[in-house]
């Protein structure tokens, strides 16, 4: 059941990404909702399916997908509720924050905390603040009332990158590992374009369909390949 959801998922996510726009319609947005439960059942049956994957594992990390869909959910809302997209944004904002938090419990209560895992979190925190805060320049961005609550959040973001950076190596690279890594690596990714597509001094990059696309593309190709690594966990 999980690779037929994983398939299902795929399929609606492709198609998504192909209609897609500046303006969100009820149909892309119901096309959305299907390509999200996709990770999250996928993800569901794929702990269900494999005996050896601790529950702690399994259910922080779809708790982190249930996260990411409802902050998806709630950012989109900013488009149908614009007397309330700073409210929105701002929800959307702690909402993923949760949710990476999740994935963060997850691989502690499996992996554990060792010298390696607390080097490269704090190199992830330090990063991710570096990071926000060099890019509002260089990006040509303006985070306003939303800066500090985007530092919090790319720190929080980065922390788990690292904590499954930490990981890859302390566990040899066993392909559950790796897979989080680059699962996580590709959420940066996203949020990287996301960010201009939110805070750019420009309006026209706001609006950009490549921008638009290649946030989505990289956003649920992280979920998807989150969601797939419990199926390869070993012990």
């Amino acid at each position: 059941m999980g690779y037929l959801f994983f398939a299902i998922g795929i399929v609606a996510t492709i198609i998504f990404l192909t209609k897609r726009t500046a303006s969100v319609t009820i149909d892309v947005v119901a096309i959305k909702s299907i390509a999200s439960m996709g990770f999250i059942l996928s993800g569901l049956f794929f702990f269900i399916n494999n005996e050896v994957c601790p529950d702690y594992l399994g259910v922080f990390t779809v708790g982190g997908a249930c996260f990411g869909m409802l902050g998806d959910i709630v950012l989109d809302l900013k488009y149908s509720k614009l007397n309330d997209a700073d409210r929105c944004t701002n929800l959307g904002f702690w909402t993923f924050l949760i949710g990476h938090i999740f994935y963060s419990i997850a691989m502690v209560s499996v992996y554990g905390i060792e010298i390696i895992n607390v080097i490269c979190v704090a190199i992830g925190i330090v990063a991710g603040i570096v990071i926000a805060v060099a890019t509002e320049k260089v990006m040509k961005l303006e985070y306003g009332k939303f800066k500090k609550i985007t530092i919090l959040y790319t720190a929080v973001l980065c922390m788990t990158l690292g904590f499954a950076g930490g990981y890859t190596i302390t566990e040899c690279y066993t392909l559950h590992s790796v897979l989080l890594n680059i699962g996580f690596a590709l959420f940066v990714l996203s949020d990287a374009f996301l960010a201009g597509l939110y805070f750019s001094i420009k309006p026209e990059n706001r609006t950009n369909r490549k921008a638009i696309v290649l946030n989505h593309a990289t956003y649920f190709a992280a979920q998807y390949i989150i969601a797939l690594s419990l199926a390869f966990y070993r012990g």
